[in-house]
């Protein structure tokens, strides 16, 4: 009886073992081939923003890396992650602290950047002016500053919140109020969510991973085995 217990639990481990080898072989494979990669989240705020008619190209062909965008990690690592964003959404605030984990982790390994979709609708307003707002501290070298104090308090951000955290931040605001005002930054935000379109983004969070999509929070370890980092 003892015996055949030691056997189970022998068998059991096997099992584990190969499906763990399985599971790292299968998203180095999605990564290198082309394919999405599924890691099975259910944080994920859809968009309701569905009756955007934008044709949609080939993956391929769309420029999903914007070299204005705010990074973080390495530029000339061979790993790159696009996410996009939207400052209201909840599983976004959840997701930023594992990828700079992940990057405190691995900081020579991956090239993080930061696009902007926003998700519309009543639980969301906010969204866009909040991206408008942190592209202008970017432009003051305060974005990732901006961000966290965002996510601080997240909300349906109000431009008076907006104009009230550039303060607090320590922004120019002699030059921010006219970079949020400015037609530039408007289109800046609309081209990375005319870009989210192109590539068939649903909400958000979602990332691209050398070009294969990856949506929702995920965490740190189911990166490591994804990215083939353990």
């Amino acid at each position: 009886m003892k015996r055949i217990f030691l056997w189970t639990i022998l068998v059991g481990i096997v099992l584990a073992l190969v499906f763990f080898g399985w599971r790292i072989y299968y998203f180095y494979s999605a990564i290198s081939d082309g394919k999405q990669i599924n890691l099975n989240s259910t944080k994920f705020t859809a968009s309701s923003n569905s009756g955007d008619v934008i044709s949609k190209k080939n993956i391929s062909d769309i420029n999903l890396e914007s070299a204005k965008a705010p990074r973080l990690g390495k530029k000339e690592a061979q790993i790159k992650i696009v996410e996009f964003a939207d400052f209201t959404c909840p599983f976004t605030k959840e997701a930023f602290p594992l990828i700079r984990e992940l990057l405190a982790k691995y900081p020579d390994k991956i090239d993080f950047s930061i696009r902007f979709y926003s998700l519309g609708g009543e639980n969301h307003s906010g969204g866009k002016d909040a991206a408008k707002a942190a592209l202008c501290a970017l432009d003051q070298d305060k974005f990732w500053q901006f961000h966290d104090r965002l996510f601080l308090d997240q909300k349906n951000f109000t431009k008076d919140d907006l104009l009230n955290y550039a303060g607090q931040v320590g922004l120019d605001m002699a030059k921010f109020t006219p970079c949020f005002n400015s037609k530039i930054i408007n289109s800046w935000v609309d081209e990375d969510s005319e870009v989210a379109v192109m590539s068939d983004v649903r909400g958000t969070p979602t990332f691209f991973v050398n070009g294969n999509k990856v949506e929702g929070s995920i965490p740190v370890t189911e990166w490591e085995k994804a990215l083939n980092l353990q």
